[in-house]
């Protein structure tokens, strides 16, 4: 038989024997989390071959996912739930992010690199595990012993009667619990419920994380625009000077004119040091939210991207989308959820247990000396657990469980007020960001007509130079106002969504609203 057939062979006898393990009929329990993850891929040197056509393939991808999870517990890759852009590349180094960094970028690299998000991925994989082994108490134990043993025997009285014997003893045991009155189904909810609930916070935390880089990001963006707006300020102001210095050079201005331009000059330059400092801590805030050493330099695209702004819509249906599906309420059900069934569990293990028992001794038993002859003996019953009396220790733990409840359900209004509260202050600054563009563009327009005809009248002699340089200091602020406004608009608009728990791309273009 060739090395091929032998495998398939191997695989089928494997599932044959962990059949029954699987899911279902064999607990009585159905596989109760409402999103089957899929399972981490083998690395490629475990990977079976690509041949789809051989018949043993299928039959080797089946034994290596029955020895890997035989109980089937859903499993979570923590990649599930990334977005389409984030791939399963290792982690990027600040030397290999791209240049300019657009947000897309950021938030895989933070994903990637953030330690609450790995905290929550790994926390999933824990519950994961609890489920597997809440399932595997509906299966037998099965224990196999094996000793060497020397005995010795002395006669005080009797000279030359000692004796020594060398012996092996083997002894094999089995228990199966065969009825336990629900304890073990409640268990098994119980682990299903905090699984949930782990998905969930794990929801909330991408939202979190979503929503907090995003801000940091328009923070830093606005920053550099901010900054390169400036620059184009102290050029502004220099061109101003030199109209000044031409023009008392012709003996058409006074010094007085000169020293202004000269003054207003210098503060520009004084304002871009500070705007300079101002962008190098917004892009230090931001590789500390991305998880990037300190010392990492990110280049950000110079300017902010352009869309039409679309209003939100009615704050009634945003919170009617936060309390039945954002993940932090999610969870926070999941864990009242988790809290009944840990109540149920509690109960019910003060309940009568059933146990199916066997027992096989060779030469003796365990922690005693080898029998005198070769003996073999197999035991075979039930056993009836009835508990009596535990010192009411039984009803403080029901007790403790009922008002975990209680806190669960606490914990379930505080989510659902908070979340509410988040949406509509992100509704709030939505609205008023969208009104500020609005108003931004307008003032904008206005500034610049105001500033170039001041410097149209001021090269005619016209004009003085307080008008000009009053045009020109209005023209900046406008500037940097339409800039701080565009930016506002486009962090409140994501923040919106991360506060719905509704953010599920990072898609810089993607506008407030729900989805259908």
């Amino acid at each position: 038989m060739s090395a091929e057939h032998r495998l398939a062979a191997w695989a089928a006898a494997t599932a044959l024997l962990f059949g029954l393990a699987g899911p279902g009929s064999a607990y009585g329990q159905e596989a109760t989390p409402a999103r089957e993850l899929a399972l981490p891929p083998l690395p490629p040197q475990l990977a079976p071959a690509a041949d789809a056509t051989a018949p043993w393939n299928a039959d080797l991808r089946a034994l290596r996912d029955r020895l890997t999870d035989p109980l089937r517990v859903p499993q979570a890759d923590g990649r599930a739930l990334l977005p389409a852009t984030v791939g399963s590349a290792p982690c990027p180094v600040a030397d290999a992010l791209p240049e300019p960094l657009a947000l897309s970028d950021a938030v895989a690299a933070a994903l990637c690199l953030n330690p609450q998000w790995r905290a929550s991925a790994a926390a999933v994989q824990v519950q994961a595990a609890g489920v597997g082994e809440a399932r595997a108490a509906y299966l037998p134990r099965v224990n196999l012993g094996l000793g060497r043993l020397r005995t010795a025997t002395s006669y005080p009285d009797m000279e030359g009667a000692d004796s020594a014997a060398w012996g092996t003893t083997r002894q094999a045991t089995a228990n199966w619990r065969v009825w336990d009155f629900g304890a073990r189904s409640a268990n098994l909810g119980l682990a299903d419920r905090l699984l949930e609930a782990a998905l969930a916070n794990r929801d909330a935390t991408l939202q979190r994380l979503l929503g907090d880089l995003t801000s940091r990001y328009y923070d830093a963006q606005t920053a550099r625009a901010a900054e390169r707006a400036q620059q184009e300020a102290v050029a502004l102001a220099r061109n101003s000077h030199a109209s000044a210095l031409r023009r008392e050079a012709r003996g058409a201005a006074a010094a007085i004119d000169t020293l202004q331009a000269r003054s207003a000059l210098a503060k520009a330059e004084l304002m871009l040091a500070r705007s300079r400092g101002q962008t190098r801590q917004a892009q230090a805030e931001l590789v500390h939210a991305i998880g990037l050493p300190a010392a990492s330099v990110l280049v950000l695209p110079d300017t902010l991207d352009t869309m039409r702004p679309d209003d939100p819509g009615e704050l009634s249906l945003w919170l009617t989308e936060v309390q039945q599906h954002h993940p932090a309420v999610a969870a926070a059900r999941a864990q009242v959820e988790a809290a009944r069934a840990r109540a149920d569990a509690t109960r019910a293990e003060g309940l009568p247990t059933l146990d199916l028992n066997g027992s096989w001794y060779a030469n003796g038993y365990p922690n005693q000396g080898l029998s005198s002859l070769r003996t073999r003996v197999a035991t075979m019953g039930l056993t009836l657990s009835i508990p009596l009396f535990e010192g009411w220790s039984r009803d403080y733990k029901l007790k403790g469980a009922q008002a975990q409840v209680a806190q669960a359900e606490a914990g379930l209004q505080q989510a659902l007020g908070q979340a509410a509260f988040d949406v509509a202050k992100a509704h709030d600054g939505t609205q008023a960001a969208l009104a500020g563009l609005r108003h931004a563009d307008e003032l904008l327009d206005a500034a610049r007509a105001a500033h170039e005809s001041a410097g149209r009248r001021y090269e005619r002699g016209v004009g003085d130079i307080t008008e000009l340089l009053n045009t020109q200091g209005a023209y900046n602020e406008a500037r940097y106002e339409r800039l701080r406004t565009l930016a506002e608009w486009h962090a409140a608009r994501l923040v919106l969504l991360a506060a719905a728990g509704v953010l599920n791309t990072v898609d810089a273009r993607q506008t407030p609203t729900l989805p259908r």
